[in-house]
């Protein structure tokens, strides 16, 4: 069952659906040249929808760039 106001259910199970380092590398040159960016929330399942390694190389990039402190999931 999904919440009724998701947008992305087209997109479970389907690992083609997942972005590619190449765009999320292309997210996190965006955070890393806009200074007024304070935090940086990966929320609802998405997330989750990656594989471990790759959301680790995601949150080790944004940490990188972003203070431990004003890192949220």
């Amino acid at each position: 069952m999904y919440c009724r106001f998701c947008t992305r259910k087209r997109k479970v199970g389907d690992p083609n659906k997942n972005p590619t380092w190449k765009e999320i590398a292309k997210a996190l040159m965006y955070i890393r040249e806009h200074q007024e960016i304070r935090d940086v929330i990966l929320s609802g399942g998405d997330p989750f929808m990656l594989t471990d390694n790759l959301l680790e190389k995601i949150l080790e990039a944004v940490y990188l760039i972003i203070s431990k402190e004003k890192m949220e999931l």
